[in-house]
């Protein structure tokens, strides 16, 4: 009776074994012009999605450090010492510091498989820089804190490597001082302004919930434009999705 058992048994899953290894591929058949091509050839069913893939409704957040370069212009402005009574003329590109370090902490949601928005704060670091004035020494001295707020379009959505046009604007409040002569002296210009943001995103993700994030951000200064065309803002940081 075991052997019974054992021989169709032996058979049946032999059968099975058979189906689920050959079952996943295609062979070709004989060709009817008379060649007959023998080789096998498997034809693999690939996802077309990857762990990669946005899933469209991901919530996530981000942070890092970013590099700022501001594109300084040589518009003569002044400066005013209210100390002395005295306005002093200067050039911003000679006078001010053109780079700055930042942190930037944010967050974002996926809308879409292709649409993100997210907003982000950033805080700039004071940027000092020694100069003078008609001869005189003088010290400046810049800070910013920042709200980002922009869409995202992701280019490439299923791939490990993700690159994504954003378009937005950074509300901006601007700190400018400077010492002038061992006396404190103020700028004109410190204001609240909103300027419009456009840049790019690349992502390089090592999990589903893990990506190392790179973002290169222009900011015009389109209200004043007195001492400045804008800035360069560059991310080097982490997003991490949940």
């Amino acid at each position: 009776m075991r052997r019974i058992i054992q021989i169709p048994t032996f058979f049946l899953l032999s059968i099975v074994a058979i189906n689920t290894f050959a079952g996943g591929f295609d062979y070709n058949k004989e060709d009817t012009s008379g060649y007959s091509d023998y080789s096998v050839q498997p034809n693999f069913q690939v996802n077309d999605g990857t762990n990669y893939t946005r899933n469209g409704h991901a919530v996530y957040f981000f942070g890092g450090y970013v590099y700022t370069y501001r594109l300084l212009n040589s518009t003569t402005s002044s400066i005013y010492n209210p100390i002395t009574n005295v306005t002093y003329s200067f050039d911003p590109n000679s006078l001010f510091s053109n780079s700055a370090s930042n942190i930037e902490v944010g967050a974002g949601r996926e809308m879409s498989k292709y649409i993100n928005f997210e907003a982000a704060y950033i805080q700039q670091f004071t940027a000092n820089k020694n100069g003078d004035i008609g001869g005189i020494a003088t010290t400046t001295s810049v800070k910013m804190s920042g709200l980002l707020l922009d869409m995202g379009i992701a280019f490439n959505p299923d791939d490990q490597f993700q690159v994504l046009g954003k378009l937005g604007a950074q509300l901006s409040q601007f700190t400018t001082s400077a010492t002038v002569a061992n006396s404190a002296a103020f700028t004109f210009n410190d204001s609240t302004k909103l300027d419009p943001a456009v840049g790019l995103e690349f992502l390089m993700q090592c999990s589903q919930n893990f990506a190392f994030r790179i973002d290169t951000m222009y900011v015009a200064d389109a209200q004043s434009n007195q001492y400045s065309d804008g800035q360069i803002d560059t991310l080097a940081g982490i997003n991490v999705s949940l």
